[in-house]
């Protein structure tokens, strides 16, 4: 059998979703805006959140350049004293540890 063109095989895995699943997949994926300030920072960065976030546990996380985690915190703290870091560029997470997870960079000065 010869054909002209490219045969289109659809694979199927698993069970198929139904648009009342995929609409709670996008509703359980909720964006947050986060402002950090100030940039470059001395001593203490302070964060915003433009969404609500009634009961809700996010963990704030910061790395040096090497990806060595310096800083942990299990609660959201709406201000951060960084004046124990060297100066440098860090990154900050801010994630709920399942569905959100956002980055930004901080320039720490002396």
């Amino acid at each position: 059998m010869i054909f002209d063109g490219a045969l289109m095989i659809r694979p199927v895995f698993g069970k198929s979703l139904r648009k009342k699943e995929i609409d709670k997949l996008l509703e359980d994926k909720i964006e947050k805006n986060f402002k950090i300030f100030p940039n470059p920072v001395r001593d203490k960065i302070n964060l915003i959140c433009d969404t609500e976030m009634e009961n809700e546990k996010l963990y704030i996380s910061i790395f040096d350049y090497k990806g060595q985690n310096v800083f942990y915190e299990k609660n959201f703290l709406e201000e951060i004293d960084i004046s124990f870091l060297e100066n440098g560029i860090y990154f900050l997470r801010i994630s709920d540890l399942k569905t959100f997870e956002e980055y930004h960079k901080i320039i720490k000065l002396k």
